[in-house]
């Protein structure tokens, strides 16, 4: 419920009230956002596509017509519908509030059932403005359904708010319920209790902007009573998972689970987001909801693809309506790295067959980001600037003198010949030029030095558009042969011994 942020309510019933979301707003009843960049080729809704990843389920007799409806709009009328019934539900509540409030002679059980610290007045002000919400949304179903009759979707006779109710709410969206999340930090955690307060303290000040949780993989059982704790100081912010050492691609699989947000940001225990959260709701307003196929968005590192030539660093492109500067990329590093849970979801996440539990997940980013391409999404970068790492100098997890070979030495090799058997040069090559496709239709250029292989015909398309002459400069190879690609930190990754990746 990203159109509720910058509201303070007194409580989570006010706050469903007072803040209408853009779903009661004009226009026709959708549930994708109509912010979505047309990069999407197909919807993936601000709720939940009514038959996403599910067999066709047969009907009702009676809602044979539903099935017949395209997705964005059954899904907008069922987020419509699901509203009013909770608006209706926060009506009544403050009507029995507000009769009790004048009554005398409650017994003690009524007493503690309906009491509350709202006035006469607050209550009155309450159900009126739940009144209003109810006419809205009424006369935004009721204005969706004649257009559905007009248009030949509906029957006269099946038009209504009940008949509507009986057909599309058997599956709800959760993204309506109060007290949802937007953002779910995933933190896989390691025996860095010293880190905890570092952790957390930005953290909070992004849920005084948007609404948050922080779920954590507690990999190391002797700092259960900290995170306890934590979770009683952040008045339940904080959702702890104890686990015994699984390592991050089997801990991010299970607290993904967990976790109830539109969106997870992966998120190490040995570094600390930006103390401004600013970025946040800029990251989640013009990229995750403004890109529906996004399936991931890293925020640390990328390659446009894994070709000879390319500026696998810096910022190149910049979205010429949201004027932020993103990009496509062929894979995108871990940490941190923001991915659309139902994406996540939807291409089994990460791959626990990459690793034996209790080795560490190097090569897992880019492996989902590949995959997130052969399944229909798109996966695209923008720079998180000011993320710090933790500088105590103390060893932990794969940062030890006994472990740091055992994952970026063996551990790489063996996961990376995965990778390439997997994802294999024709799928690289056709990936990367999918990739050039889209910024070449998408993004307005912002480089001096062209960024993209000769490869795959470097920067000639964005020349030919009348963007200038930004084609490679001197000293580029002008024919690429074989896969050698370059990590953010500019090593082979055919050859590396040593990688940037997450500890356990």
């Amino acid at each position: 419920m990203t159109g509720l942020r910058g509201c303070v309510p007194t409580a989570f019933v006010l706050h469903l009230l007072i803040c209408v979301t853009s779903a009661s707003q004009a226009g026709h009843l959708r549930s994708d956002s109509s912010n979505a960049h047309p990069s999407a080729i197909h919807p993936t809704h601000h709720g939940l596509p009514m038959h996403g990843g599910i067999p066709h389920l047969p009907r009702l007799p009676l809602c044979q017509w539903a099935a017949k409806l395209p997705h964005p709009v059954a899904d907008g009328l069922r987020d419509a519908v699901q509203e009013y019934q909770h608006t209706f539900r926060v009506k009544r509540e403050f009507e029995v509030l507000k009769e009790f409030k004048t009554r005398t002679g409650l017994s003690e059980e009524e007493q503690h059932a309906f009491n509350t610290t709202l006035t006469l007045e607050q209550l009155t002000a309450n159900v009126t403005r739940a009144d209003k919400k109810q006419a809205v949304l009424h006369d935004r179903v009721q204005r969706e359904l004649s257009r559905l009759v007009a248009e030949g979707l509906i029957a006269k006779d099946q038009a209504s708010m009940d008949h509507v109710s009986h057909c599309l709410l058997g599956r709800l969206n959760p993204h309506l319920y109060a007290g949802r999340p937007v953002v779910s930090f995933l933190v896989q955690y390691y025996k860095r209790p010293w880190m905890i307060p570092h952790i957390l303290e930005p953290l909070l000040e992004c849920n005084k902007l948007i609404p948050i949780e922080v779920v954590v993989n507690v990999d190391s059982l002797s700092e259960g009573a900290e995170w306890a704790a934590a979770v009683k100081n952040t008045s339940g912010v904080v959702v702890p998972v104890f686990s015994a050492n699984v390592h991050e691609i089997r801990a991010y699989n299970r607290i993904a689970e967990v976790a109830r947000g539109k969106y997870l940001i992966i998120h190490q225990d040995d570094q600390t987001m930006p103390r401004s959260c600013k970025w946040l709701p800029d990251l989640v307003e013009n990229v995750l909801d403004r890109y529906p196929q996004a399936g991931i968005v890293g925020l640390k590192g990328f390659i446009f693809n894994h070709l000879d030539g390319n500026i696998n660093a810096g910022q190149h492109f910049i979205d010429p309506v949201a004027k932020v500067k993103v990009h496509y990329a062929a894979n995108v590093d871990f940490a941190p790295m923001a991915i659309r849970k139902s994406a996540f979801k939807h291409v089994g996440g990460l791959d626990e067959s990459l690793s034996e539990q209790g080795e560490c997940g190097i090569w897992s980013d880019w492996e989902i980001s590949s995959r997130m391409w052969a399944a229909g999404w798109q996966v695209m970068y923008t720079h998180l600037s000011d993320v710090d790492v933790d500088r105590s100098g103390k060893p932990s997890g794969t940062h030890t003198p006994t472990s740091g070979h055992r994952c970026w030495g063996r551990q790489q090799h063996l996961a990376s010949s995965v990778y390439w058997i997997r994802w294999n040069h024709a799928f690289q090559e056709d990936m990367g030029r999918h990739v050039v496709r889209l910024l070449h239709e998408h993004m307005q250029p912002i480089y001096t030095k062209c960024p993209i292989s000769p490869k795959l015909g470097g920067c000639k398309m964005w020349a030919d558009s009348g963007y200038g002459n930004l084609t490679h400069g001197p000293g580029w190879p002008e024919n690429s042969t074989g896969l050698k690609a370059t990590r953010g930190d500019g090593q082979d990754t055919q050859n590396v011994t040593t990688s940037f990746y997450q500890e356990a």
